[in-house]
């Protein structure tokens, strides 16, 4: 882990509108607002920022995470999280800071780790992740 804080330049924002469906892993480098539907996983190298009718079915990777929406997934998260109260994550969280606003609904196992880590590192490992968790669905 590094305590080196990564940056992302503030302007560069990828904005994912509200009755937008993306199917697949999606993968940015810049921050992100989501307002649509995801079906795959999400990694996002800069802060990811998810309204009331965002919604996420998969793992999430991001650098920092503000979200009303919904997440069926794990989330890694290199720095903060906050979890507005029309939030809803089903899945494990790992985290630095969390915050939780009443009314927001959080089912998984929370892991706070200590400083911020290399999201490239984690980002690489996630299509391995992902194919583990689809070998044991297919088992069970």
């Amino acid at each position: 882990m590094s305590n080196k804080k990564q940056q992302v330049p503030q302007n560069d924002v990828c904005n994912i509108a509200a009755g937008t469906v993306i199917e697949g892993d999606v993968k940015m480098d810049v921050h992100a607002r989501l307002e649509g539907k995801i079906y795959g996983n999400l990694i996002c190298k800069g802060r990811l920022v998810m309204s009331k009718t965002a919604y996420v079915e998969g793992d999430v990777i991001c650098i920092d995470l503000i979200t009303e929406g919904k997440i069926l997934g794990d989330i890694t998260v290199s720095q903060s999280v906050l979890l507005k109260a029309s939030a809803e994550v089903r899945g494990d969280l790992s985290y630095d800071r969390l915050q939780i606003e009443s009314g927001a609904i959080l089912n998984g196992k929370c892991t706070r780790h200590e400083g911020t880590f290399n999201i490239n590192e984690v980002s690489s490992k996630g299509k391995e992740m992902t194919k583990s968790k689809k070998n044991e669905k297919k088992s069970n």
